[in-house]
């Protein structure tokens, strides 16, 4: 008796285990709304923009989503940030009257960050830029 019962018990359990119920799910992904047209701040070193315009567009890339590009406007300022795929961490570079640009995208569908930095020249130190802004 105390087998059969065992066994029923662990056939139960092993039912209960398969059952979509019972299983964990993934959470979303993050980037799954991520495209579309965001406004906010640039901070270019000491320059700040307010009302600026962000169009971020995602690619798949081994069945993950990535930020593909990034495309940030004002009246005054033009950058565009190229991701890649490979890594799926985020990074970006570009390059602005004939600077190279590189930095991290964290995009959550709602808000757009933005930090990296650039320099002048390649004995020059680095200066930071960011973009905050919210979905529209």
């Amino acid at each position: 008796m105390k087998t059969a019962s065992l066994l029923l018990f662990s056939i139960a359990c092993l039912g209960l285990s398969s059952c979509n119920l019972f299983k964990k799910k993934d959470p979303p992904d993050p980037l799954a709304n991520a495209a579309g047209t965001y406004v906010g701040t640039i901070q270019d070193n000491t320059t700040i923009i307010q009302n600026a315009r962000a169009n971020v567009t995602t690619s798949t890339w081994d069945n993950r989503l990535y930020v593909s590009s990034v495309g940030i406007t004002s009246p005054t300022y033009q950058l565009v940030l190229t991701g890649t795929g490979f890594y799926n961490d985020g990074a970006v570079s570009g390059n602005r009257n004939g600077i190279s640009y590189s930095g991290r995208v964290t995009v959550n569908g709602q808000t757009l960050n933005i930090t990296g930095s650039y320099r002048l020249t390649t004995s020059s130190p680095f200066l930071n830029f960011s973009f905050t802004g919210a979905k529209q």
